[in-house]
């Protein structure tokens, strides 16, 4: 993936910033598809779309998008991990860690 790293001063891990093109592996795709129900008309999903003020989601919104992103990927975040998610990297590096710490 090109990109590049920073430090989210969120979130305690790294979050990449991916250009939306390069946007494209099986876990974005799903991501993708899982967040579609929930945007209001008009919104498109970029890496660093912010969940509230860019997508239109509210809290509860949110915490079903969670609740469908665990099911669907079968992992589970913490409550903690989920008060600090305000952008879409941010979902999708938790994601990430949460695979990638389940297969190892």
């Amino acid at each position: 993936c090109r990109g590049y790293d920073y430090m989210n001063r969120n979130m305690s891990n790294y979050v990449k910033f991916v250009p939306m093109r390069d946007f494209k592996t099986p876990t974005v795709e799903k991501l993708k598809t899982i967040l579609q129900p929930f945007l209001f008309d008009g919104a498109s999903i970029e890496t660093e779309s912010d969940l509230f003020d860019d997508l239109g989601l509210d809290s509860l919104e949110v915490m079903d998008l969670v609740v469908t992103v665990e099911d669907e990927f079968k992992i589970t975040f913490e409550d903690s991990e989920v008060k600090e998610l305000r952008k879409v990297n941010e979902v999708l590096s938790l994601i990430e860690t949460k695979l990638e710490t389940r297969s190892a």
